[in-house]
């Protein structure tokens, strides 16, 4: 039901034309090919970021500079239609878990800017953590969960005490039900 509910928030703001959907390594694999599989178009095919080198030709890489990893490598497809899609895609869709900073995301956007590929770029996700201020920068981002955390300093008092707001709004409720 998650993946077919990310589907028809995206299905709205498609171009027309040939879809990559990328999911990030390592939790959004699986929930990026289950946004693809129920997205359904034609003339599109679903791609992952790993963080391993292999041999094989590297199409980009990009950077998650909070994570204990920070390198994504996306490697050129072997199918060459795969490979015409990815070099002039008329929409580029991320899937990742949750969203944070959005950094991760801009600099993926950035990546396929520098090979001269301007696409409808989509982001899709369980959670929205982004910023307000940067929602100008970032593409279109359709989730389930939004929200916000907002921290103040007191170096006397555990972590969990740090917090001094943490709100959220449920975009889909009928999939926060206990047990399904």
């Amino acid at each position: 039901e998650v993946h077919e509910t990310l589907a028809n928030k995206i299905r709205p703001i498609l171009k027309e034309g040939p879809t990559v959907v990328i999911g990030f390594c390592e939790t959004a694999t699986s929930l990026g090919y289950g946004v693809y599989e129920s997205l359904d178009l034609k003339d599109s095919y679903y791609h992952h970021s790993t963080r391993h080198k292999i041999d094989h030709p590297i199409f980009l890489t990009f950077s998650e500079s909070h994570s204990h990893a920070t390198d994504h490598y996306l490697y050129l497809p072997e199918n060459l239609t795969h490979q015409s899609i990815l070099n002039n895609p008329a929409n580029i869709i991320f899937v990742d878990d949750e969203y944070t900073t959005g950094n991760t995301l801009l600099n993926t956007i950035a990546a396929f800017k520098e090979k001269g590929i301007v696409s409808n770029f989509i982001a899709t996700g369980i959670l929205d953590w982004t910023d307000k201020s940067k929602h100008n920068l970032l593409p279109e981002l359709v989730s389930l969960v939004k929200g916000n955390f907002i921290f103040s300093s007191n170096n006397y008092t555990p972590f969990s005490q740090h917090v001094s707001e943490c709100n959220f709004s449920l975009v889909h409720e009928d999939l926060c039900t206990p047990y399904g």
